[in-house]
């Protein structure tokens, strides 16, 4: 049985962050070389350990192994705010204990004894930052708008303000059993009625696959423009299931993918012209049992 994300962090489920109470999502994939997987694992696991530490409270780091290309890796970092992703790219640099543990991570002279980094091939090392999205957000119709600030802005709504069922039935990046994380471009033309249309994919989710899946919605901080992300969190493989009988079978769900949404003005259609073609991707990745490989 594979065991959740939760048990990497040290801490109660409620005491960390989480793809549901997160102000921030950063997404980091690397592609190991091969050979280099005990070690590239020790890093991550020794990394988490002390990030999750020291930064209790403030963010809480994941590790995920890709579903379709060995040696894939996703590492989910939750923050608090854009403030703590800036402190964090500063520890590399400026934390003694940090540096000490990237060291120590360096290859055994056996595998030719380089820095951590080598464990990755080139250019595969890749950031995303995405913020949890809210109605009335980049120009999204909207009844009602979430957000209202009276004072600057430092953070966002967590994604859970997304739908209101209780916390506690939540399946969350920490304690999914698969991940699922498509992401998508919408067309410039088309960025309020593809909101719409994301948020009501949410929205059918969380309401016909509670209690096997999850589904939150994220923007794209510095990417590119217009870029929605999907994270779906399921209790397990076996939840996938359930979200493809949901296409097959359930005539409200169904309808939401064939209605034609699009405005006359704008030509008309259904959700499939909102998207930049070949745009869209899904990634399904589990959570890495250090307990079985470090």
């Amino acid at each position: 049985m594979i065991e959740s994300a939760q048990y990497q962090t040290g801490s109660a489920p409620w005491n960390s962050l989480q793809s549901s109470n997160a102000g921030v999502v950063v997404e980091v994939v690397a592609q190991l070389k091969n050979g280099y997987r005990n070690e590239a694992l020790r890093l991550l696991h020794e990394t988490a350990s002390y990030i999750n530490e020291v930064k209790k409270d403030r963010v809480t780091m994941l590790s995920f192994q890709e579903l379709g290309t060995l040696g894939h890796l996703h590492v989910l970092l939750h923050l608090s705010s854009l403030n703590d992703y800036n402190e964090l790219c500063e520890m590399a640099t400026r934390d003694d204990h940090f540096c000490k543990i990237l060291e120590q991570n360096a290859l055994p002279a056996s595998k030719g004894g380089a820095a951590w980094d080598t464990m990755f091939i080139d250019g595969s090392i890749k950031a995303t930052v995405m913020l949890p999205q809210f109605r009335g957000m980049y120009g999204a119709a909207a009844a009602v708008v979430e957000v209202k600030p009276s004072q600057p802005l430092i953070g966002l709504p967590p994604a859970y303000h997304q739908f209101t069922f209780p916390l506690n039935e939540i399946i969350h990046s920490a304690n999914a059993g698969l991940m699922l994380h498509r992401s998508a471009q919408l067309k410039y033309e088309f960025r309020s009625e593809g909101r719409q249309f994301a948020r009501d994919v949410v929205d059918s989710i969380n309401s016909k696959a509670r209690g096997e899946a999850t589904c939150f919605l994220y923007e794209d901080a510095f990417g590119a423009s217009d870029t929605l992300h999907w994270l779906i969190a399921m209790k397990d493989i076996g939840s996938y299931y359930p979200l493809i009988k949901l296409h097959a079978t359930d005539p409200e769900v169904r309808e939401l993918y064939f209605r034609e949404t699009l405005p006359l003005e704008k030509g008309g259609g259904n959700w499939s012209r909102m998207f930049v073609e070949g745009s869209m991707f899904d990634f399904a990745f589990s959570p890495v049992q250090f307990k079985r490989n470090v």
